[in-house]
C-alpha cells in the first residue's frame, strides 16, 4: 500500500485532461449547464461490469508508459526514471495475494480492489478506451462524460443499439450495461437529470428507492465536529447539484426535516453551521492557533474534547476516529489470520497447575516466538525465557493449546508500548522484566481503566 500510494501520487496528474473525464457530482453539473436536447435525442447511461477486475494489467501498462513518456512534467513530481515507474507499477499490480478458506491464491487478472493505484490505473485505460471507441463511432454521443466507470451520454434514438454493439465489440474485457432515461429522467452518481419542457436538463438529488433519510443520531457517541459536518455535507450537495431555485428549497426542507429526525438540534441546521463547537453557539468559543503538527486520536465524549483544547494550545490539530463501527463489528470480507501466523503481537502465555502468566511481544509470527519459548523449556534455558524460569522452579506444564494474542501491532515502539501496558495491569508472575519503561503518566490513567465499572466502550488499543 505505501508502494500504491506512491505511484498514485506520481500518476494521478496524467488523467482528467479530456472534455470526457468528470472529476465530480458538481463538475458534472456544470458541464450540463447549456445543454439542450434534440427531440430526437435521449439521455443514457452506461456502466463498465466490474472494471477494476476487467481491466487487462499489461494493455494498462503499456498505456501509462506511453503517457508518462509524452508528460514533461513528470521531472518536477520525481527522479525516478519512466523505466523504473513502470517495473515498480508492474510489481504492485501483479502481485496481489489473498486467503479464502484457508488457501492462497494470486490475482491473475485485473487491478486489485482496494488498491490506491487502481482507480488511476482504471481511469487512465478508460481514457484510451473510450478515445478509440468514439473515434471509431459512425454514431457517437453528443455528449460523453464519464467518471471511472459510470458515463452519462446524449445521443439520437435511432442509433442506440447500433452504439450499444459498437462499444461492447472494442475490447473482450470491457463490456458495458445500459440504462435509458425514463419519464424524461435518469441517474448519474448522485444526481438525477430530468428534461424540462423546453429541452433543457435540470438536476436534483437523486437518492435510491432504499434510501430512508437517516444519518447519523446527534446523540450518537462521534464527535461534534463530525455530526455538523453531515449538515454541511448535505447542504453542500444541494447547493452544488440542485440547479433550480425551487427544488433547492424543497431539498433543504427535506434536509432539516430528516436530521431533525435523527435528532440534530435547531442550532445546528444551519446552511452554514459552526465548523468546530462543543455546545450550542451561544459561547464565543473560536480561537485562532497556529498549528504545527497533526495527531489522530480515539473518541472519547468529554476526554477528547479536553484533550482537543489542550492540543490546539500547543499548536497541534487533533481529529478523531471512532473505537468500534457496526462495520468494524459486522463486516469480516477476509479470512481471519490463524492465530500463530500472526506478525506483529503482544501475547499471553499461561501456566497449567497455577494463575502465573507471561505476557510478551513479538514482530515475527507468534508461532515463531512460541516454538523459542518451547525450545527454552525443553533445554531449561532459565537465561533466554522467563518461561523456562517458571517451570524450572515449579515442575509445572505450559498450557501451549491457550495462547492468547492481546494486542497486535506492526509499529516496534507502539507494540513495546502496548505489552508494557498489559503488564502493568496484569503484574504477570513469569515476566522477570516490565519490558518499555512506561512513563508514570500513565498510572492514573490505567488506574482508573482498571476500576471503571463498564469497559465496553474502551478498546485495547486505548
Amino acid at each position: 500500500h505505501p508502494m500504491a500510494r506512491f505511484l498514485a501520487d506520481i500518476l494521478s496528474p496524467l488523467m482528467g485532461h479530456t472534455e470526457h473525464h468528470v472529476k465530480n457530482s458538481e463538475h458534472f453539473v456544470q458541464s450540463l449547464k447549456n445543454v439542450v436536447l434534440d427531440s430526437d435525442e435521449v439521455m443514457v447511461s452506461y456502466d463498465v461490469s466490474a472494471l477494476f477486475t476487467a481491466v487487462p494489467v499489461d494493455d494498462a501498462i503499456k498505456i501509462i508508459e506511453k503517457r508518462l513518456l509524452e508528460d514533461q512534467s513528470l521531472p518536477d513530481r520525481t527522479d525516478l526514471s519512466v523505466d523504473t515507474i513502470i517495473d515498480l507499477l508492474s510489481f504492485c499490480l501483479k502481485n496481489t495475494y489473498f486467503v479464502y478458506q484457508g488457501q492462497v491464491y494470486k490475482q491473475t487478472h485485473g487491478a486489485a480492489m482496494g488498491s490506491p493505484v487502481s482507480p488511476i490505473v482504471a481511469n487512465l485505460y478508460m481514457e484510451d478506451f473510450e478515445a478509440r471507441a468514439l473515434s471509431s463511432s459512425l454514431h457517437a454521443p453528443r455528449i460523453w462524460r464519464r467518471y471511472v466507470d459510470d458515463t452519462f451520454t446524449v445521443q439520437k434514438k435511432d442509433n442506440l443499439e447500433e452504439f450499444y454493439g459498437h462499444i461492447n465489440s472494442q475490447d473482450e474485457n470491457i463490456k458495458f450495461t445500459r440504462e435509458i432515461e425514463e419519464n424524461n429522467c435518469i441517474a448519474f452518481l448522485d444526481a438525477q437529470v430530468e428534461r424540462t419542457l423546453e429541452r433543457r436538463l435540470k438536476v436534483t438529488v437523486y437518492r435510491k428507492p432504499t434510501h430512508t433519510d437517516q444519518y447519523l443520531n446527534f446523540s450518537s457517541h462521534h464527535p461534534v465536529q463530525q455530526k455538523l459536518g453531515v449538515v454541511r455535507t448535505l447542504f453542500h450537495r444541494c447547493d452544488t447539484i440542485v440547479t433550480e431555485n425551487t427544488d433547492k428549497k424543497t431539498e433543504k426542507n427535506r434536509i432539516k426535516k430528516a436530521l431533525s429526525n435523527c435528532g440534530f438540534p435547531q442550532w445546528s441546521l444551519r446552511e452554514k453551521p459552526p465548523v468546530s463547537t462543543e455546545t450550542p453557539p451561544t459561547e464565543n468559543i473560536s480561537q485562532e492557533y497556529s498549528h504545527k503538527t497533526m495527531t489522530v486520536l480515539p473518541y472519547c465524549q468529554g476526554t477528547s474534547e479536553r484533550l482537543k483544547r489542550v492540543m490546539d494550545k500547543a499548536g497541534i490539530t487533533t481529529a478523531f476516529k471512532p473505537m468500534s463501527t457496526i462495520r468494524h463489528v459486522l463486516c469480516h470480507p477476509k479470512d481471519k489470520t490463524e492465530k500463530l501466523q500472526k506478525c506483529g503481537t503482544v501475547y499471553e502465555i499461561s501456566c497449567q497447575q497455577c494463575d502465573a502468566q507471561y505476557i510478551g511481544q513479538t514482530k515475527r509470527s507468534l508461532r515463531t516466538r512460541i516454538d523459542e519459548h518451547k525450545s527454552a523449556v525443553r533445554r531449561g534455558s532459565t537465561s533466554t525465557s522467563g518461561v523456562a524460569i517458571h517451570t524450572e522452579q515449579t515442575g509445572h506444564h505450559i498450557d501451549w493449546d491457550n495462547i492468547q494474542v492481546k494486542d497486535n501491532e506492526v509499529n516496534d515502539t507502539y507494540r513495546l508500548i502496548r505489552e508494557a501496558i498489559h503488564i502493568r495491569l496484569q503484574a504477570p508472575r513469569m515476566n522477570r522484566m516490565g519490558g518499555y519503561e512506561l512513563p508514570h503518566v500513565y498510572d492514573e490513567l490505567l488506574h482508573t481503566r482498571v476500576n471503571e465499572p463498564d469497559n465496553s466502550n474502551y478498546g485495547s488499543s486505548q
